[in-house]
């Protein structure tokens, strides 16, 4: 699945307003995506009988961390930890940008991508659901 888009840093500056909340129709996109997807891979096995497709689901772990961050031990989940807290991403993201002194309490690393932190919580999260 894909992941609350309409959350990262990009998307809130983009399309979260002066609060810079999630952007509700791109979580509401990813959200009609992933219920598409999950349909068409419960319909797999019938086309490909010897095949194991799993749908592992990305969104739930990643909203639960963004709307409680103090349970998963994130000071900050709304901006990124390099950059000014706009339009950082990728090449605006380089070493003369200003980067948080301990990115270990930001979800995000810059507009678009967690930390190791970030990575390491969501993963554990999905494991401990699936496996």
């Amino acid at each position: 699945s894909v992941i609350p888009v309409g959350c990262v840093p990009l998307q809130r500056t983009v399309g979260g307003g002066i609060r810079r909340k999630c952007a509700n129709s791109t979580n509401s996109a990813a959200e009609l995506f992933n219920s598409k997807l999950s349909a068409e891979i419960d319909a797999l096995p019938s086309k490909l009988p010897n095949s194991t497709v799993a749908y592992i689901d990305w969104y739930t772990p990643v909203i639960d961390v963004i709307q409680n961050p103090k349970k998963y031990g994130f000071v900050q989940v709304q901006r990124g930890c390099c950059g000014t807290g706009l339009i950082e991403f990728a090449i605006l993201c380089n070493k003369l940008v200003p980067v948080c002194g301990n990115d270990s309490g930001y979800l995000f690393w810059d507009s678009g991508h967690f930390t190791e932190r970030g990575y390491q919580t969501i993963f554990s999260l999905i494991i401990d659901k699936f496996l």
